[in-house]
């Protein structure tokens, strides 16, 4: 969970967005800065099925980072 809290707040806060692109213009790596871009893979992407199929969890995770739902509108 703090991961993901993580994620969300450094998406969402432009100051560290800002200090992230200065720093990859000066050739520095994203894992030298330690903040997360809308380019990195969401800390969701490499959890097991295990949690994603735990409501309780991705209730959690939701409230953290409302983003997470992707709504598909049918045609």
């Amino acid at each position: 969970m703090e991961e993901i809290k993580i994620y969300a707040n450094d998406l969402n806060d432009k100051y560290r967005q800002s200090a992230r692109r200065h720093a990859r213009n000066l050739g520095l790596s994203s894992q030298f800065i330690g903040i997360y871009s809308s380019r990195d893979p969401h800390p969701l992407s490499e959890c097991s099925e295990i949690y994603l199929d735990d409501k309780e969890f991705m209730s959690k995770a939701i409230r953290i980072d409302p983003n997470l739902v992707e709504v598909e509108i049918a045609d």
